[in-house]
């Protein structure tokens, strides 16, 4: 077992918690009755808990990779895939009689499927990054015609909600304040470099850093602040 890989897991499931109760919150007629939302989001990629699942990724992400850690990672992935519905991959029927199918996904899956989305933009910083990564990749999914709607229509409806929260999408930056103390962005900006910059006159050596083997450890240490930031938005 990796504690770098339990640590990103835990990072991954926090954030996405934080997209759905951001949702709950500010968009909560996106979730229709009938669906006991929370049980989806608390078991969220519970499977790659599983060994399968588990050491294929922790050696791939944070062992040495090789064909073969590369081969078992490219398994568990399509594993996983096949395991929880959340992923639109999930729902393609495939014969061999004709090309494939996509079925309509079940709606509160695709909820969950959108905050798994957006919990890359809560780790970014910046709360708007899903809506040009969907734009991005699109193409590359395949999904029924009333699933790819509804998506489109709920991610519509998150990005105006979220403008009218926070207000509209800041050129070339991170659209955040500090509710209590109402700082600017460049005051933020300042405020973590000063962190930083105290964190790197105590920081003599790497080698028992906890951020373990990251590549530039300062940098996760800037993410930590940025996520504390975060949990006032």
């Amino acid at each position: 077992m990796s504690q770098m890989y339990d640590d990103l897991l835990k990072e991954h499931n926090s954030n996405v918690r934080k997209a759905f109760f951001w949702i709950k919150k500010s968009l909560p007629e996106i979730l229709i009755p009938g669906y006991d939302y929370s049980w989806y989001i608390d078991f969220h990629d519970d499977t790659k808990t599983i060994p399968d699942e588990y050491e294929a990724y922790d050696n791939y992400l944070f062992g040495k990779k090789t064909k073969e850690t590369e081969a078992r990672y490219n398994r568990a992935k399509l594993d996983h895939r096949h395991r929880n519905p959340h992923h639109w991959e999930y729902w393609i029927l495939y014969t061999s009689n004709s090309a494939p199918v996509a079925l309509d996904m079940e709606y509160p899956y695709i909820i969950e499927m959108i905050c798994d989305w957006w919990s890359f933009s809560w780790k970014q910083g910046d709360l708007f990054a899903i809506f040009d990564w969907y734009k991005d990749h699109k193409k590359y999914m395949r999904m029924s015609k009333k699933t790819k709607k509804t998506v489109e229509e709920i991610l519509d409806k998150l990005e105006q909600a979220r403008i009218r929260v926070r207000g509209p999408r800041k050129k070339g930056g991170i659209n955040m304040t500090c509710k209590k103390k109402k700082k600017t962005e460049r005051e933020l900006v300042a405020d973590i470099k000063k962190a930083h910059d105290k964190f790197c006159s105590k920081h003599i050596s790497c080698r028992d850093c906890k951020y373990g083997k990251a590549k530039d450890c300062r940098l996760e240490y800037i993410k930590e602040l940025i996520e504390l930031i975060e949990e006032d938005i």
